[in-house]
């Protein structure tokens, strides 16, 4: 079985494992963020980067005058 959960999140800092574990869930797979080892998880958890390649300067200058 695999679960999806889009919930957002806090970073590598804020997993959900602890939520997950009394589901049976072996292990997380965790996009988006690099692994804190200072961070202890109760599951064996995946870290998988995703570096955006969107260009933020457009947004960013259009943002400036608000």
């Amino acid at each position: 079985m695999c679960i999806v959960s889009a919930d957002p999140c806090f970073g590598a800092c804020d997993l959900v494992d602890r939520d997950l574990e009394p589901l049976g869930v072996e292990a997380v797979v965790h996009i988006g963020h690099t692994r804190m080892p200072s961070v202890p998880s109760a599951l064996p958890t995946f870290f998988v980067a995703a570096p955006s390649t969107v260009d933020v300067l457009p947004a960013v200058e259009k943002g400036i005058p608000l």
